[in-house]
């Protein structure tokens, strides 16, 4: 970074780490949902053999500190099998780190691992405790946005225009890169159309209407494109979601589904041609060329071609490679090697990071732990897929509509991104909050009727059991 950015940054970093320490814990968790928006390291870190400081105290002291202020022994942890299955999966990356070539970047992936869980489970306990509702969700929402155009307009943009790899318009984000910031977008809409309202807001529904105008607009102006597709599945979703408490009744005739499917065409018209007409070269257009004539044309995206050849190379890789090297893999944060290998002028040696380099995360999983680090990385991921597909069978969708609206982009962010190593970002915080929200959902769902019958008419005539 250059210019003031740096300076405002590292300021607005520790600013906010000391509110984390000292506010009340509500107001701290919010701080916490607005300093992940701050990479202080920025662009051209020196990753394979440095460890920024401020990023550190962000994956792993930060949460730790409001996880101990908030945690509860009392509140009974769900979804323990996919956690322990996280742990040991973690386990493994770590072994694994001793016959990598990049020692440091091995054991900052241990800890954005670790990172995951300790902000799983103080989410958890924020939601359950309604440290964490939708006014939290507004909030944090509007600070990101905020911080997005200070950084975007006024500092220079230097997260939002990477170089040598496009040359569309510069895009709007955060101190951070402009797909993590995506991603926190999509997820923030996801809690807002989904999650628990908790008290009322003043003006709720105007502010949910431009909250969610909001996130329309930032994924627009961002211009992630498997995060622009996640967006439209999810819209998809929500529809289907607002007809399901109709599924078994009569009144679900063929004109009940004409509305809601001429809103969301609409609304889809609508905005991506005003994104056309007041941005024709932002990069989700250019996903109109991946099809020319017939024919798939991933020349049509530069940066998918790269991460196509990326794959390739990996894959050329795996099958010159031994046997020991399948089952046990080639080492944490290897990855980096495949990119060295055929693209070594886009990142120098010395400034790669190896954690952010492979783009797919089922294909590095191979590459670095082998066959045994992709059996549990698949069956963490098998488990979480079961466990929410048990939840909704045994408390119904509405418990989990927040996993399957954010499902699309979760799979696509796996295939093209660098998921695994975002703890302490957007990308990996936002998924976080989903996940936690869906894990607790029943008992939030529970005391919501709960608190409705205790405010209807007449709720003070009914026995205590009998609510």
């Amino acid at each position: 970074m250059s210019g003031a950015a740096p300076d405002i940054a590292r300021a607005l970093f520790w600013s906010l780490a000391i509110a984390i320490l000292f506010l009340p814990k509500r107001w701290a968790l919010l701080a916490y949902l607005v300093i992940i928006q701050v990479d202080v390291s920025g662009p051209g870190w020196a990753s394979p053999s440095a460890v920024g400081l401020e990023n550190g105290i962000k994956v792993g002291l930060l949460p730790l500190i409001l996880l101990l202020r908030t945690f509860s022994f009392s509140l009974v942890l769900q979804w323990t099998r996919p956690l322990r299955l996280w742990l040991l999966f973690t386990g493994y990356v770590a072994i694994a780190g001793f016959w990598s070539p990049y020692h440091l970047s091995a054991l900052k992936m241990v800890a954005y691992l670790l990172g995951y869980a300790l902000v799983f489970l103080l989410f958890t306990q924020a939601w359950k405790q309604g440290l964490l509702d939708t006014r939290m969700i507004v909030a944090a929402l509007w600070l990101s946005l905020l911080l997005a155009v200070v950084q975007t307009y006024l500092l220079g943009n230097a997260f939002g225009s990477p170089p040598k790899l496009i040359i569309e318009q510069a895009r709007f984000t955060t101190f951070a890169p402009p797909q993590s910031y995506a991603a926190f977008l999509l997820c923030c809409g996801v809690l807002l159309l989904f999650a628990r309202r908790g008290p009322a807001i003043p003006y709720q529904r105007l502010v949910l209407a431009l909250s969610g105008g909001a996130v329309v607009a930032g994924l627009l102006l961002v211009g992630s494109r498997y995060v622009a597709i996640g967006g439209l599945v999810l819209l998809v979703v929500a529809v289907v979601a607002r007809l399901e408490p109709q599924w078994n009744r009569a009144t679900l005739r063929p004109a009940v589904l004409v509305k809601p499917i001429l809103l969301v065409l609409a609304t889809s018209v609508v905005l991506t041609g005003g994104a056309a007409v007041l941005a024709p070269h932002n990069r989700i257009f250019a996903l109109r060329g991946l099809v020319s004539n017939g024919r798939f044309n991933p020349n049509a995206i530069g940066t998918f071609e790269w991460r196509l050849e990326a794959y390739r190379t990996a894959l050329d890789r795996i099958e010159s490679r031994g046997l020991l090297a399948n089952v046990f893999g080639s080492g944490t944060s290897s990855g980096a090697d495949v990119i060295l290998e055929f693209n070594p002028t886009a990142f120098p040696a010395n400034t790669i990071d190896p954690n952010r380099s492979m783009h797919n995360e089922f294909l590095r999983a191979f590459y670095e732990w082998g066959v045994i680090g992709s059996v549990l990385f698949l069956t963490f991921l098998a488990t979480v897929l079961i466990g929410v597909v048990r939840q909704t069978r045994r408390r119904g969708w509405q418990t989990t509509w927040a996993f399957w609206g954010l499902l699309p982009a979760l799979l696509l962010g796996l295939l093209l991104e660098n998921v695994l190593a975002g703890s302490g970002t957007p990308v990996g915080t936002g998924f976080a909050l989903v996940f936690a929200y869906v894990a607790v959902a029943p008992a939030l769902i529970v005391e919501e009727t709960e608190a409705a019958l205790a405010r209807a008419p007449g709720a003070q005539l009914l026995p205590a059991t009998g609510r």
